[in-house]
């Protein structure tokens, strides 16, 4: 793992809180949740944090904060040592670019009558990255054939595509933009156990050839142990235990974490060894999901 003196994405005492008092006539009071609270964690070059714990935990609420799609109610978000609440609004759109996110459905992520290298097409273009659409496609090849899939993808349609293809299509479109940092939220929720390690595979590649930033969302703490240095563990909007994975896994300190393992029965399959490679990703296996 490679790091740096200063961390690609600094949180520092994050917290994030939905509702409060209302107006309607008369001041009312309505509910206020407490997504996050007193969150601090750095993500440094080459480096995956996983973030685990419960459904309604916070999980999904940090990582969008992270990329700048959650506004924090109190506390701070940099960049490089750049706050992203500063950033002017064509400041902050070219350094969103460098924050991507890939989330759970790929179905509903992708726009069912754009082609693959249409939807891949579009970040480029948005971000003026290519100087035509035929540079634009030269590129759509590219990053199709860096996540396992086949130049003659781009003309297919979503329907036509696997859930394993489609989630290589999201990730082909978030890379399109060369992000410093990537957050992968329950991507490999939903596949079967053969996919999910091939998806897995993938992203352990990406992150060597690519020098990724990840912040790996998941309920499975089986996945959590494959991919991630580090751990944070969430309860109720709170980090209970954080560090390396391998002492988060192996001396719990939290009673809560302590919980989480003891429920999870023990793995049998493809994700048994962290970082174990499943195959090569540009095989015509990858592309059959």
């Amino acid at each position: 793992m490679t790091t740096t003196s200063q961390p690609v994405v600094s949180v520092e005492d994050l917290t994030v809180v939905f509702g409060g008092s209302r107006a309607i006539g008369s001041a009312s009071r309505g509910t206020v949740v407490r997504a996050l609270e007193d969150i601090s964690i750095d993500l440094r070059e080459d480096e995956t944090l996983a973030l685990v714990g419960e459904s309604g935990s916070g999980k999904t609420t940090l990582g969008r904060a992270v990329v700048g799609l959650q506004p924090p109610t109190r506390g701070s978000v940099r960049l490089r040592g750049q706050p992203l609440a500063g950033l002017l609004r064509r400041d902050f759109a070219r350094t969103r670019r460098r924050l991507q996110i890939v989330f759970q459905d790929p179905t509903g992520s992708l726009t069912p009558w754009l082609t693959v290298g249409d939807a891949i097409c579009e970040p480029l273009l948005v971000h003026r990255l290519v100087d035509d659409r035929a540079d634009a496609r030269r590129w759509v090849v590219e990053l199709l054939e860096l996540v396992g899939l086949r130049p003659e993808h781009a003309d297919r349609r979503p329907r036509e595509l696997s859930g394993g293809q489609r989630q290589r299509v999201t990730i082909a479109r978030a890379l399109a933009v060369a992000p410093d940092v990537l957050v992968c939220d329950e991507i490999t929720s939903g596949l079967d156990a053969s996919i999910r390690a091939r998806v897995i595979n993938l992203l352990t590649d990406l992150r060597r050839q690519l020098h990724l930033t990840y912040v790996f969302i998941t309920h499975d703490l089986h996945v959590a142990r494959v991919v991630a240095d580090r751990i944070a563990v969430l309860q109720e909007g709170r980090m209970v235990e954080y560090g390396p994975a391998a002492q988060v896994f192996d001396q719990p300190q939290h009673p809560y974490t302590q919980s989480l393992l003891a429920a999870q029965p023990t793995l049998a399959g493809a994700c048994t060894q962290r970082h174990r490679p499943v195959g090569d990703i540009r095989s015509t296996e990858g592309v059959r999901e």
